[in-house]
């Protein structure tokens, strides 16, 4: 049966579509191809690789703003309470249902838990050895069908939590060293960072059930020599119904089905012959020494309906590049000041997209101390009328304001 090849950067993986899994292969090669053995490929495998869309980054970029209110209708802000037992330090990770706010402080190891208006409600703050405690949090994710908070810890276990704190169960993880993970319809899809891999045979994403079993291998990678010994750069988030995993030194943006667990590869990033391949991530003195001879390196990818953001290293200086999906115009944003999208719809802070709300809401956190440039670098001339941020300039040490942008 006819099995396409997806090329990343001098490796090739084979998909599996029978056992939905991605076997490396040896042959190192940069085009998409299709490989006819004996049988007839069908039509909706064909489709599948044509969709396959690929990103230009090696023509002419020019570099000029874009205003908000090309991709989005309104603005509106919410200022999270702020208090002795919910002051964040530091926000790792943010995410979102109807009803809350949940906000991941990596520093303080606490996962806090505000309604969609910014009340505080709650804080996970378990630092223990107990069966409901834990000695580290690495990451979380929520079921909003069930109101459940999964949160990892290093000994290979997720506990669950209800919104309100209490306390459910412990899963042990049958299989693999998790960095990220998100909760799908057939339990828990898995990311496993550059250093655990080798461990693992090279398996990258998996999918655990929700006692913790191994359903599915979905992605195997070579782990020698392919930035096994320290962490890279990588992008794992939803959008729609799918799941988008793409690693720095590969050129590929996966989705993975939330509700089949079926891989499928998506956009190819053609970053031409500069490119750091993923070689250069077996050390990091080998990436650094690359990217100082003028290699190019994607370090994050933020993903929306009708567009990208790709930030980028070459030759030692950053790069944010907007990418619009309709016309395929990449546009190098100016980075001064403040980076981002200007914001002409309330005349408030640019604005650069970090995580998804859903499909039609995007957000970014705004510190206290970055309204507060914001103001200075303005030099005083703050054209926003909106109470919240007026608010927070006269307090520069409340919690962050989460900056919600609706598209059109």
């Amino acid at each position: 049966m006819l099995d396409p090849l997806i090329h990343e950067n001098g490796y090739s993986f084979k998909i599996d579509y029978l056992n939905l899994e991605i076997m490396d292969t040896i042959k190192a090669v940069k085009t998409i191809m299709l490989i006819s053995l004996f049988l007839v490929v069908t039509s909706c495998r064909d489709a599948d690789v044509a969709k396959l869309r690929s990103i230009d980054f090696t023509s002419h970029i020019e570099r000029q703003d874009i205003r908000l209110s090309e991709i989005a209708k309104s603005v509106e802000y919410i200022q999270l309470e702020t208090s002795k037992e919910s002051f964040i330090s530091m926000v790792s990770d943010i995410q979102f249902t109807k009803e809350i706010i949940a906000v991941f402080d990596n520093q303080l190891q606490k996962l806090f838990v505000f309604d969609r208006s910014g009340k505080f409600l709650n804080v996970i703050s378990n630092l223990g050895k107990g069966p409901e405690e834990y000695i580290h949090l690495f990451s979380f994710a929520i079921d909003p069908d069930t109101s459940t908070l999964y949160l990892h810890t290093p000994i290979d276990r997720i506990l669950k939590f209800q919104f309100d704190n209490t306390f459910e169960d412990e899963i042990k993880l049958a299989f693999g060293k998790i960095l990220r993970f998100t909760k799908i319809k057939k339990g828990f899809l898995c990311y496993v960072a550059r250093p655990n891999r080798a461990l693992f045979s090279g398996v990258t994403c998996f999918i655990l059930s929700e006692s913790g079993s191994l359903i599915k291998k979905v992605l195997v990678r070579e782990s020698s020599g392919v930035g096994s010994s320290f962490m890279s750069y990588f992008s794992f988030y939803c959008l729609a119904d799918t799941t988008c995993f793409w690693e720095s030194g590969f050129d590929t943006i996966y989705g993975v089905s939330n509700k089949t667990g079926t891989i499928t590869p998506r956009y190819l990033l053609n970053l031409g012959s500069g490119t750091v391949s993923g070689k250069d991530y077996s050390t990091k003195e080998r990436l650094d020494a690359e990217i100082k001879q003028g290699g190019m390196v994607i370090a994050s990818v933020f993903e929306s309906t009708s567009f990208f953001i790709f930030s980028i290293i070459q030759g030692g200086k950053i790069k944010k590049l907007f990418y619009d999906k309709n016309s395929s115009r990449m546009t190098d944003l100016p980075m001064k000041w403040q980076i981002g999208l200007i914001n002409d719809l309330d005349l408030g802070p640019r604005f650069l997209p970090e995580y998804s709300v859903n499909d039609s809401v995007l957000c970014e956190v705004i510190e206290s101390y970055e309204l507060q440039m914001y103001m200075r670098e303005s030099q005083g001339r703050v054209g926003t009328k909106d109470p919240i941020l007026l608010k927070a300039l006269d307090d520069p040490g409340s919690n962050p304001i989460i900056m919600l942008v609706n598209l059109k």
